[in-house]
């Protein structure tokens, strides 16, 4: 089973305080699937090293586990992508 979850709006308030912090516990907790992937699509023009730090700033800052470690960063980071899309 591959899962995809696409983050409208990747730049907003709700992305940073609850999806990727929600999704980053549950892929620490072993309840999403080995294949995934998180494609954040916002109207700006930004790169995906800009949505990764974005992402990484809301998961340090309102993760129910803290600050995320560098090697579950990794291994988490593997499964996002981003898009610029006219919506």
């Amino acid at each position: 089973v591959i899962v995809q979850a696409d983050l409208v709006k990747e730049s907003g308030d709700l992305t940073k305080r609850k999806l990727m912090p929600a999704l980053f516990n549950l892929f620490l907790d072993k309840r999403l699937p080995e294949q995934f992937c998180i494609i954040g699509m916002d109207r700006k023009s930004a790169t995906l090293r800009d949505f990764m730090n974005d992402a990484r700033e809301g998961v340090d800052t309102f993760s129910r586990q803290g600050k995320s470690s560098d090697q579950d960063w990794a291994q988490f980071s593997k499964h996002l992508m981003h898009d610029t899309a006219d919506f």
